[in-house]
């Protein structure tokens, strides 16, 4: 998990694009330190550390359609045979809904990448650790 994320709405063109790859090769990136950028046609998704989408937002200001910050990132890193299970965004997502938890977005395998907001960090958390321990008790069962 990492804490004090924000996520960006922006139009997708040059002058976005161009202000996004000055961000990454930035050379004081720290290890681990996130940075996922998703393009679209239309729009472009950056989730960062709110300090380095400070910086970035005064760049694009004119190109910012959303800016939410308080999230938290949470990753799962899926174990190669989890590949051939389905579901598994599914049942994720279904069980912090059902706890009343809104994620806010996913990336795909093999890493799971989803925010939702600070004050239901710590409850995501203890939520995930409940569906791993079950999915290893099935697994140890069968």
């Amino acid at each position: 998990m990492q804490e004090d994320i924000t996520y960006l709405i922006l139009e997708s063109n040059t002058d976005v694009l161009s202000s996004l790859e000055e961000l990454i090769n930035e050379p004081d990136w720290h290890p681990g330190e996130v940075r996922i950028i998703v393009e679209a046609p239309q729009r472009t998704v950056v989730v960062l550390k709110s300090s380095r989408a400070k910086t970035l937002i005064e760049k694009v200001k004119d190109h910012l359609i959303e800016h939410v910050e308080n999230n938290v990132l949470v990753t799962l890193s899926e174990p190669p045979e989890s590949k051939s299970t389905y579901g598994v965004i599914a049942e994720v997502t279904s069980v912090l809904s059902k706890k009343g938890i809104s994620v806010e977005l996913i990336s795909g395998p093999p890493n799971l990448h989803f925010l939702v907001n600070e004050e239901n960090g710590s409850e995501t958390y203890n939520t995930l650790k409940e569906i791993i321990k079950y999915a290893k008790g099935a697994e140890e069962n069968n």
